[in-house]
């Protein structure tokens, strides 16, 4: 995966080890970026100025599908093809907090913009709304 400086085209950083994301986003302060392959596979935290992988959250059980950053950066939000949606400390990568209800891999989760509540949706055709219980 390589990050790309918008306005000349030229690489700022090639981020190695993950063997691709087909998905990424950045952290609020654009510091860090999440990256994750689409079908399935461990979540990665790059460090966006270097490339350099900082923490790789293999501690899942099964290959993450989805993910988001909380607004203050200080969580991710991962959903799993095992029909779970879990909390991880961005930090640690401690799991703080597990959400279920889904009967298929859940394609798409996010924070609400103030961090209280997550949503997440599956092909059962259900989008889910939990109330986060750690602060």
């Amino acid at each position: 995966m390589h990050i790309f400086n918008a306005t000349d085209g030229k690489v700022i950083a090639s981020c190695h080890g993950h063997g691709g994301g087909a998905e990424a986003k950045f952290s609020a302060d654009a510091r860090l970026v999440l990256a994750w392959w689409h079908y399935g596979g461990p979540v990665a935290v790059y460090d966006a100025a270097t490339g350099d992988e900082l923490d790789q959250f293999s501690k899942l059980d099964l290959p993450v599908v989805s993910a988001d950053w909380s607004p203050d950066g200080k969580r991710i939000l991962v959903g799993c093809k095992n029909a779970n949606m879990v909390l991880l400390d961005a930090e640690t990568g401690a799991t703080l907090q597990t959400f279920t209800g889904h009967v298929g891999p859940v394609w798409a989760v996010c924070f609400s913009a103030d961090g209280k509540f997550v949503a997440s949706s599956c092909n059962d055709s259900k989008v889910r709304v939990f109330r986060v219980a750690v602060k």
